[in-house]
Protein backbone atom coordinates (compact mmCIF):
# COMPACT_ATOMS: atom_id res chain seq x y z
CA UNK A 1 0.00 0.00 0.00
CA UNK A 2 1.49 3.37 -0.97
CA UNK A 3 1.12 6.84 0.54
CA UNK A 4 -1.93 7.70 -1.58
CA UNK A 5 -3.86 5.86 1.13
CA UNK A 6 -3.14 8.80 3.46
CA UNK A 7 -3.18 12.50 2.58
CA UNK A 8 -2.88 14.95 5.51
CA UNK A 9 -5.99 17.05 6.04
CA UNK A 10 -8.37 14.73 4.15
CA UNK A 11 -10.78 12.31 5.80
CA UNK A 12 -9.94 8.71 5.02
CA UNK A 13 -13.43 7.92 3.74
CA UNK A 14 -13.37 10.95 1.42
CA UNK A 15 -9.97 10.01 0.05
CA UNK A 16 -11.06 6.41 -0.52
CA UNK A 17 -14.16 7.58 -2.38
CA UNK A 18 -12.15 9.88 -4.67
CA UNK A 19 -9.60 7.15 -5.41
CA UNK A 20 -12.33 4.64 -6.23
CA UNK A 21 -14.44 7.04 -8.31
CA UNK A 22 -11.56 8.15 -10.53
CA UNK A 23 -9.62 4.85 -10.40
CA UNK A 24 -6.49 6.71 -9.29
CA UNK A 25 -3.21 4.81 -9.29
CA UNK A 26 -0.80 7.35 -7.78
CA UNK A 27 -0.46 10.76 -6.19
CA UNK A 28 0.44 12.52 -9.45
CA UNK A 29 -2.98 11.61 -10.84
CA UNK A 30 -4.68 12.86 -7.68
CA UNK A 31 -2.77 16.12 -7.88
CA UNK A 32 -3.78 16.63 -11.52
CA UNK A 33 -7.46 16.01 -10.73
CA UNK A 34 -7.34 18.62 -7.96
CA UNK A 35 -5.53 21.16 -10.16
CA UNK A 36 -7.97 20.57 -13.00
CA UNK A 37 -10.86 21.28 -10.60
CA UNK A 38 -12.57 17.94 -11.26
CA UNK A 39 -12.99 16.79 -7.65
CA UNK A 40 -15.33 19.65 -6.80
CA UNK A 41 -17.83 18.20 -9.30
CA UNK A 42 -18.42 15.20 -7.03
CA UNK A 43 -21.42 15.42 -4.72
CA UNK A 44 -20.36 16.56 -1.26
CA UNK A 45 -17.02 18.01 -2.38
CA UNK A 46 -15.96 21.54 -3.26
CA UNK A 47 -12.97 23.76 -3.97
CA UNK A 48 -11.88 23.50 -0.33
CA UNK A 49 -11.46 19.74 -0.78
CA UNK A 50 -9.16 20.33 -3.75
CA UNK A 51 -7.14 22.93 -1.87
CA UNK A 52 -6.80 20.60 1.12
CA UNK A 53 -5.63 17.79 -1.15
CA UNK A 54 -3.00 19.97 -2.80
CA UNK A 55 -1.77 21.23 0.59
CA UNK A 56 -1.59 17.68 1.91
CA UNK A 57 0.30 16.44 -1.12
CA UNK A 58 2.70 19.38 -0.89
CA UNK A 59 3.34 18.49 2.74
CA UNK A 60 4.09 14.87 1.87
CA UNK A 61 6.49 15.94 -0.86
CA UNK A 62 8.31 18.43 1.38
CA UNK A 63 9.31 15.75 3.95
CA UNK A 64 9.16 18.08 7.00
CA UNK A 65 11.14 17.46 10.19
CA UNK A 66 8.04 18.11 12.32
CA UNK A 67 4.27 18.04 11.81
CA UNK A 68 1.24 19.67 13.43
CA UNK A 69 -0.19 17.30 16.01
CA UNK A 70 -3.46 16.72 14.17
CA UNK A 71 -1.80 15.29 11.06
CA UNK A 72 0.47 13.00 13.06
CA UNK A 73 -2.43 11.94 15.30
CA UNK A 74 -4.63 10.98 12.34
CA UNK A 75 -1.82 8.90 10.87
CA UNK A 76 -1.11 7.25 14.23
CA UNK A 77 -4.80 6.35 14.59
CA UNK A 78 -4.64 4.36 11.35
CA UNK A 79 -1.57 2.48 12.56
CA UNK A 80 -3.09 1.76 15.97
CA UNK A 81 -6.20 0.26 14.36
CA UNK A 82 -4.02 -1.92 12.15
CA UNK A 83 -1.89 -3.13 15.07
CA UNK A 84 -4.88 -3.90 17.27
CA UNK A 85 -6.16 -6.26 14.61
CA UNK A 86 -3.18 -8.58 15.13
CA UNK A 87 -3.68 -11.28 17.80
CA UNK A 88 0.05 -11.19 18.66
CA UNK A 89 -0.37 -7.64 20.01
CA UNK A 90 -2.27 -7.35 23.29
CA UNK A 91 -2.14 -3.59 23.87
CA UNK A 92 -1.19 -0.47 21.91
CA UNK A 93 -0.63 2.93 23.51
CA UNK A 94 0.15 6.27 21.88
CA UNK A 95 3.23 7.64 23.65
CA UNK A 96 5.92 10.26 23.16
CA UNK A 97 5.10 13.80 22.06
CA UNK A 98 1.65 12.88 20.78
CA UNK A 99 0.54 11.59 24.18
CA UNK A 100 1.93 14.72 25.82
CA UNK A 101 -0.02 16.91 23.39
CA UNK A 102 3.02 18.67 21.91
CA UNK A 103 1.69 20.97 19.19
CA UNK A 104 4.27 20.04 16.54
CA UNK A 105 5.80 16.58 16.76
CA UNK A 106 9.08 15.22 15.42
CA UNK A 107 8.09 11.56 15.56
CA UNK A 108 5.20 9.18 16.12
CA UNK A 109 5.73 6.72 18.97
CA UNK A 110 3.71 3.67 19.92
CA UNK A 111 4.12 1.25 22.81
CA UNK A 112 2.93 -2.30 22.19
CA UNK A 113 2.52 -5.23 24.51
CA UNK A 114 4.17 -8.04 22.61
CA UNK A 115 7.43 -9.90 22.29
CA UNK A 116 10.07 -8.46 20.02
CA UNK A 117 9.89 -11.45 17.68
CA UNK A 118 6.13 -10.98 17.31
CA UNK A 119 6.56 -7.31 16.40
CA UNK A 120 9.06 -8.18 13.69
CA UNK A 121 6.57 -10.69 12.33
CA UNK A 122 3.91 -8.06 11.64
CA UNK A 123 6.14 -5.14 10.56
CA UNK A 124 5.93 -5.94 6.87
CA UNK A 125 2.15 -6.14 7.08
CA UNK A 126 1.66 -2.66 8.55
CA UNK A 127 0.45 -0.30 5.80
CA UNK A 128 2.11 3.02 4.97
CA UNK A 129 5.36 2.32 6.88
CA UNK A 130 8.67 0.69 6.02
CA UNK A 131 11.26 -0.92 8.26
CA UNK A 132 14.26 1.33 8.80
CA UNK A 133 16.37 -0.10 11.58
CA UNK A 134 16.41 -1.66 15.01
CA UNK A 135 17.45 0.76 17.74
CA UNK A 136 17.84 0.34 21.48
CA UNK A 137 14.59 -1.29 22.72
CA UNK A 138 12.61 0.01 19.76
CA UNK A 139 12.08 -0.34 16.04
CA UNK A 140 12.37 2.67 13.75
CA UNK A 141 10.20 2.83 10.65
CA UNK A 142 9.92 5.34 7.83
CA UNK A 143 6.58 6.98 7.02
CA UNK A 144 5.33 8.96 4.00
CA UNK A 145 4.96 11.96 6.31
CA UNK A 146 8.71 12.43 6.56
CA UNK A 147 8.86 11.99 10.33
CA UNK A 148 9.80 8.57 11.76
CA UNK A 149 7.64 6.04 13.56
CA UNK A 150 9.07 4.31 16.64
CA UNK A 151 7.52 1.13 17.99
CA UNK A 152 8.54 0.31 21.56
CA UNK A 153 7.71 -3.07 23.05
CA UNK A 154 6.92 -4.12 26.61
CA UNK A 155 5.64 -7.02 28.66
CA UNK A 156 2.51 -6.72 30.78
CA UNK A 157 4.68 -6.87 33.91
CA UNK A 158 6.55 -3.68 32.98
CA UNK A 159 3.78 -1.92 31.01
CA UNK A 160 3.37 0.96 33.46
CA UNK A 161 7.11 1.55 33.69
CA UNK A 162 7.54 1.39 29.92
CA UNK A 163 4.69 3.83 29.30
CA UNK A 164 6.30 6.39 31.64
CA UNK A 165 9.70 6.00 29.99
CA UNK A 166 8.31 6.31 26.46
CA UNK A 167 5.89 9.15 27.26
CA UNK A 168 7.89 11.55 29.44
CA UNK A 169 10.29 14.14 28.07
CA UNK A 170 13.99 13.71 28.94
CA UNK A 171 13.61 16.51 31.51
CA UNK A 172 10.69 14.73 33.16
CA UNK A 173 12.58 11.46 33.36
CA UNK A 174 15.69 13.13 34.80
CA UNK A 175 13.54 14.89 37.38
CA UNK A 176 12.24 11.56 38.63
CA UNK A 177 15.68 11.30 40.28
CA UNK A 178 16.12 7.76 39.20
CA UNK A 179 17.79 6.31 36.16
CA UNK A 180 15.09 4.91 33.91
CA UNK A 181 17.25 1.84 33.40
CA UNK A 182 16.66 0.94 37.04
CA UNK A 183 13.04 1.96 37.46
CA UNK A 184 11.22 -0.95 39.09
CA UNK A 185 8.84 -2.84 36.84
CA UNK A 186 5.14 -2.27 37.44
CA UNK A 187 2.12 -2.96 35.22
CA UNK A 188 0.44 0.38 36.08
CA UNK A 189 1.82 3.91 35.87
CA UNK A 190 0.40 4.98 39.21
CA UNK A 191 2.31 2.15 40.90
CA UNK A 192 5.59 3.47 39.47
CA UNK A 193 4.94 6.99 40.69
CA UNK A 194 3.75 5.70 44.07
CA UNK A 195 6.99 3.72 44.41
CA UNK A 196 8.85 7.00 43.88
CA UNK A 197 6.73 8.71 46.55
CA UNK A 198 4.71 10.69 44.00
CA UNK A 199 1.09 10.95 42.89
CA UNK A 200 0.29 10.03 39.29
CA UNK A 201 1.32 12.86 36.94
CA UNK A 202 -0.86 13.56 33.87
CA UNK A 203 1.00 12.83 30.59
CA UNK A 204 0.45 16.33 29.19
CA UNK A 205 2.57 17.97 31.89
CA UNK A 206 5.44 15.45 31.89
CA UNK A 207 7.51 18.07 30.13
CA UNK A 208 9.80 20.46 32.00
CA UNK A 209 10.71 18.55 35.17
CA UNK A 210 9.16 21.18 37.41
CA UNK A 211 5.97 19.10 37.50
CA UNK A 212 7.87 16.54 39.58
CA UNK A 213 8.68 19.19 42.18
CA UNK A 214 5.00 20.17 42.27
CA UNK A 215 4.04 16.51 42.65
CA UNK A 216 6.45 16.14 45.57
CA UNK A 217 4.55 18.93 47.31
CA UNK A 218 1.19 17.47 46.24
CA UNK A 219 0.56 20.73 44.36
CA UNK A 220 -0.69 19.42 41.02
CA UNK A 221 -4.39 20.36 40.72
CA UNK A 222 -7.03 18.14 39.13
CA UNK A 223 -6.67 19.19 35.50
CA UNK A 224 -9.56 19.63 33.08
CA UNK A 225 -10.81 16.43 31.46
CA UNK A 226 -12.63 15.89 28.16
CA UNK A 227 -15.57 14.38 30.03
CA UNK A 228 -16.04 17.67 31.86
CA UNK A 229 -16.80 19.65 28.69
CA UNK A 230 -20.46 20.73 28.60
CA UNK A 231 -20.54 22.61 25.30
CA UNK A 232 -18.81 24.26 22.37
CA UNK A 233 -19.04 28.04 22.01
CA UNK A 234 -17.50 28.56 18.55
CA UNK A 235 -19.14 26.73 15.63
CA UNK A 236 -19.75 27.58 11.97
CA UNK A 237 -22.70 26.54 9.82
CA UNK A 238 -23.65 26.73 6.14
CA UNK A 239 -24.79 30.27 6.80
CA UNK A 240 -21.14 31.29 6.35
CA UNK A 241 -18.33 28.89 5.45
CA UNK A 242 -19.38 25.80 7.40
CA UNK A 243 -20.37 22.49 5.80
CA UNK A 244 -23.43 21.65 7.91
CA UNK A 245 -26.83 23.07 8.68
CA UNK A 246 -27.53 24.41 12.15
CA UNK A 247 -29.85 21.46 12.74
CA UNK A 248 -27.05 19.01 11.91
CA UNK A 249 -24.75 20.83 14.34
CA UNK A 250 -27.43 20.69 17.04
CA UNK A 251 -27.87 16.94 16.57
CA UNK A 252 -24.12 16.44 16.77
CA UNK A 253 -24.01 18.46 19.98
CA UNK A 254 -26.76 16.28 21.45
CA UNK A 255 -24.87 13.14 20.39
CA UNK A 256 -21.76 14.45 22.16
CA UNK A 257 -23.82 14.91 25.32
CA UNK A 258 -23.46 18.69 25.38
CA UNK A 259 -25.73 20.88 27.45
CA UNK A 260 -25.26 23.82 25.08
CA UNK A 261 -23.67 24.98 21.84
CA UNK A 262 -23.22 28.39 20.21
CA UNK A 263 -23.65 29.13 16.51
CA UNK A 264 -21.06 31.77 15.66
CA UNK A 265 -20.82 32.36 11.93
CA UNK A 266 -18.53 34.98 10.43
CA UNK A 267 -19.45 38.66 10.21
CA UNK A 268 -19.94 40.73 7.08
CA UNK A 269 -16.43 42.00 6.31
CA UNK A 270 -15.04 38.46 5.93
CA UNK A 271 -16.54 38.02 2.48
CA UNK A 272 -14.10 35.24 1.56
CA UNK A 273 -15.72 33.11 4.29
CA UNK A 274 -19.29 34.07 3.38
CA UNK A 275 -19.63 36.51 6.25
CA UNK A 276 -23.23 37.31 7.18
CA UNK A 277 -24.75 40.68 6.39
CA UNK A 278 -26.90 42.25 9.07
CA UNK A 279 -30.17 41.03 7.54
CA UNK A 280 -28.73 37.49 7.26
CA UNK A 281 -27.80 37.47 10.95
CA UNK A 282 -31.34 38.57 11.87
CA UNK A 283 -32.75 35.72 9.79
CA UNK A 284 -30.35 33.28 11.44
CA UNK A 285 -31.38 34.46 14.90
CA UNK A 286 -35.01 33.66 13.99
CA UNK A 287 -34.04 30.21 12.69
CA UNK A 288 -32.16 29.42 15.90
CA UNK A 289 -35.20 30.47 17.92
CA UNK A 290 -37.38 28.05 15.97
CA UNK A 291 -34.83 25.24 16.28
CA UNK A 292 -34.62 25.82 20.03
CA UNK A 293 -38.33 24.99 20.26
CA UNK A 294 -37.70 21.73 18.37
CA UNK A 295 -34.65 20.74 20.42
CA UNK A 296 -35.34 21.76 24.05
CA UNK A 297 -32.82 19.20 25.34
CA UNK A 298 -29.89 21.44 24.37
CA UNK A 299 -29.40 25.18 24.69
CA UNK A 300 -28.57 26.89 21.40
CA UNK A 301 -26.83 30.21 21.92
CA UNK A 302 -27.21 32.85 19.21
CA UNK A 303 -23.77 34.22 18.44
CA UNK A 304 -21.35 35.56 15.87
CA UNK A 305 -17.62 35.57 15.28
CA UNK A 306 -17.21 39.27 14.69
CA UNK A 307 -14.16 40.66 12.94
CA UNK A 308 -12.02 43.15 14.79
CA UNK A 309 -11.40 45.92 12.28
CA UNK A 310 -7.96 47.59 12.06
CA UNK A 311 -8.95 50.41 14.42
CA UNK A 312 -10.29 48.00 17.04
CA UNK A 313 -13.95 48.56 16.24
CA UNK A 314 -16.30 45.66 15.53
CA UNK A 315 -17.86 44.48 12.29
CA UNK A 316 -21.48 44.82 13.48
CA UNK A 317 -23.14 47.76 15.17
CA UNK A 318 -24.09 47.55 18.84
CA UNK A 319 -27.83 47.38 18.14
CA UNK A 320 -27.21 44.11 16.24
CA UNK A 321 -24.72 42.67 18.75
CA UNK A 322 -27.21 43.26 21.57
CA UNK A 323 -29.50 40.67 19.97
CA UNK A 324 -26.89 37.93 20.48
CA UNK A 325 -26.24 35.66 23.47
CA UNK A 326 -22.52 35.56 22.78
CA UNK A 327 -20.14 37.75 20.80
CA UNK A 328 -16.75 36.34 19.82
CA UNK A 329 -14.23 38.86 18.51
CA UNK A 330 -11.31 37.85 16.28
CA UNK A 331 -8.70 39.11 13.82
CA UNK A 332 -8.86 37.87 10.23
CA UNK A 333 -7.12 40.64 8.30
CA UNK A 334 -4.22 43.12 8.33
CA UNK A 335 -1.91 40.57 9.97
CA UNK A 336 1.22 42.62 9.37
CA UNK A 337 0.46 45.51 11.71
CA UNK A 338 3.20 46.54 14.14
CA UNK A 339 3.03 44.98 17.58
CA UNK A 340 1.93 48.18 19.32
CA UNK A 341 -0.83 48.73 16.76
CA UNK A 342 -2.05 45.12 16.79
CA UNK A 343 -2.06 45.02 20.59
CA UNK A 344 -4.08 48.23 20.74
CA UNK A 345 -6.46 46.87 18.09
CA UNK A 346 -7.17 43.71 20.08
CA UNK A 347 -7.32 45.27 23.54
CA UNK A 348 -9.69 47.96 22.24
CA UNK A 349 -12.06 45.24 21.04
CA UNK A 350 -11.72 43.37 24.34
CA UNK A 351 -12.82 46.47 26.20
CA UNK A 352 -16.07 46.61 24.21
CA UNK A 353 -18.89 45.85 26.67
CA UNK A 354 -20.63 43.36 24.34
CA UNK A 355 -17.58 41.22 23.54
CA UNK A 356 -17.46 38.03 25.61
CA UNK A 357 -14.64 35.95 24.06
CA UNK A 358 -11.46 36.65 22.10
CA UNK A 359 -10.95 33.85 19.55
CA UNK A 360 -7.54 32.40 18.52
CA UNK A 361 -5.77 35.33 20.22
CA UNK A 362 -2.37 35.17 18.45
CA UNK A 363 -3.65 34.19 15.00
CA UNK A 364 -1.11 31.46 14.37
CA UNK A 365 -1.69 28.53 12.03
CA UNK A 366 0.69 25.66 12.67
CA UNK A 367 2.97 24.94 9.74
CA UNK A 368 1.66 27.97 7.83
CA UNK A 369 2.14 31.19 9.78
CA UNK A 370 3.57 32.07 13.20
CA UNK A 371 0.85 34.54 14.13
CA UNK A 372 0.76 38.30 14.15
CA UNK A 373 2.91 40.55 16.29
CA UNK A 374 1.02 41.11 19.51
CA UNK A 375 1.91 41.60 23.16
CA UNK A 376 -0.04 38.61 24.42
CA UNK A 377 0.72 39.44 28.05
CA UNK A 378 -0.93 42.84 27.57
CA UNK A 379 -3.93 41.12 26.00
CA UNK A 380 -4.15 38.77 28.97
CA UNK A 381 -3.91 41.69 31.41
CA UNK A 382 -6.75 43.45 29.56
CA UNK A 383 -8.85 40.29 29.73
CA UNK A 384 -8.25 40.26 33.48
CA UNK A 385 -9.21 43.90 33.92
CA UNK A 386 -12.40 43.58 31.87
CA UNK A 387 -13.32 40.07 32.99
CA UNK A 388 -13.24 38.70 29.42
CA UNK A 389 -12.78 35.11 28.25
CA UNK A 390 -9.86 33.99 26.09
CA UNK A 391 -10.14 31.04 23.75
CA UNK A 392 -8.12 27.90 23.27
CA UNK A 393 -8.92 27.23 19.63
CA UNK A 394 -8.95 23.44 19.64
CA UNK A 395 -8.39 23.07 15.91
CA UNK A 396 -5.13 21.08 15.68
CA UNK A 397 -4.09 23.61 13.03
CA UNK A 398 -4.16 26.38 15.64
CA UNK A 399 -4.06 25.36 19.34
CA UNK A 400 -4.16 29.04 20.17
CA UNK A 401 -3.74 30.05 23.00
CA UNK A 402 -0.73 27.82 23.48
CA UNK A 403 0.41 26.20 26.72
CA UNK A 404 2.85 28.85 27.95
CA UNK A 405 0.28 31.62 27.39
CA UNK A 406 -2.28 29.63 29.35
CA UNK A 407 0.12 29.23 32.24
CA UNK A 408 0.55 33.00 32.34
CA UNK A 409 -3.21 33.55 31.97
CA UNK A 410 -3.77 31.29 34.98
CA UNK A 411 -1.59 33.54 37.13
CA UNK A 412 -3.91 36.40 36.16
CA UNK A 413 -7.10 34.39 36.88
CA UNK A 414 -8.33 34.73 33.29
CA UNK A 415 -11.19 32.42 32.32
CA UNK A 416 -10.75 30.23 29.24
CA UNK A 417 -13.12 28.68 26.70
CA UNK A 418 -12.03 25.58 24.78
CA UNK A 419 -13.73 25.86 21.39
CA UNK A 420 -13.35 23.80 18.24
CA UNK A 421 -14.12 26.54 15.69
CA UNK A 422 -15.53 23.58 13.73
CA UNK A 423 -16.58 24.11 10.13
CA UNK A 424 -17.74 20.49 9.83
CA UNK A 425 -19.45 18.44 12.53
CA UNK A 426 -16.66 15.86 12.41
CA UNK A 427 -14.25 18.56 13.60
CA UNK A 428 -16.26 18.98 16.80
CA UNK A 429 -14.17 16.03 18.02
CA UNK A 430 -11.14 18.34 17.93
CA UNK A 431 -12.17 19.28 21.46
CA UNK A 432 -9.74 16.50 22.42
CA UNK A 433 -6.76 18.57 21.25
CA UNK A 434 -8.03 21.68 23.01
CA UNK A 435 -8.34 19.78 26.28
CA UNK A 436 -4.79 18.44 25.84
CA UNK A 437 -3.53 22.00 25.39
CA UNK A 438 -5.52 23.15 28.41
CA UNK A 439 -3.88 20.44 30.50
CA UNK A 440 -0.47 21.57 29.31
CA UNK A 441 -1.49 25.02 30.52
CA UNK A 442 -2.47 23.58 33.95
CA UNK A 443 -6.14 24.49 33.51
CA UNK A 444 -8.84 23.09 35.78
CA UNK A 445 -12.61 22.86 35.36
CA UNK A 446 -12.96 26.07 37.32
CA UNK A 447 -10.78 27.83 34.74
CA UNK A 448 -12.71 26.51 31.70
CA UNK A 449 -16.09 28.20 31.26
CA UNK A 450 -17.52 25.57 28.90
CA UNK A 451 -17.05 22.92 31.55
CA UNK A 452 -19.64 24.79 33.61
CA UNK A 453 -23.37 24.06 33.63
CA UNK A 454 -25.49 26.34 31.46
CA UNK A 455 -26.89 28.40 34.32
CA UNK A 456 -23.43 29.17 35.70
CA UNK A 457 -22.15 30.06 32.22
CA UNK A 458 -25.19 32.23 31.52
CA UNK A 459 -24.69 34.12 34.76
CA UNK A 460 -21.02 34.68 34.03
CA UNK A 461 -21.68 35.93 30.50
CA UNK A 462 -24.31 38.34 31.75
CA UNK A 463 -21.82 39.88 34.17
CA UNK A 464 -19.14 40.56 31.56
Amino acid sequence: MNSIAFIPGIRQEDLAYIIKHFSIADISELKKLARDKKIRKLKGFNSKTEMALLRGIQLLESKPVSLPIGIAFDFAAILINELRAWPQICQVLLVGELRRGVEEVRSIELLVQAHFEEIIEVINEIPLVFFNKLEDAKIKLSTPLGIPLYIHFSSIKSWGTSSIITTGSPKHLRALSCSTEYLPEFPEENEVYKNLGLPWIPPEIRETGFEVQFAQGNLIPKLIDLKAIEGDLHLHSKWSDGSNTIEEIIKKGIKLGYEYIAITDHSQSLTIAGGLKTHDLIRQILEIGNLQLRFPQIRILKGAEVDILPDGSLDFTDDILEKLDIVIASVHSHFHMKEVEMTKRITTALKHPLVKILAHPTGRVLGKRPGYNVDIKEVIKTATSYNKILEINASPDRLDLRDEHLQYAKTKSVKIAINTDAHHIDRMHDMYFGVQTAKRGWQTSEDIVNSWCYEKLKQYLSNI
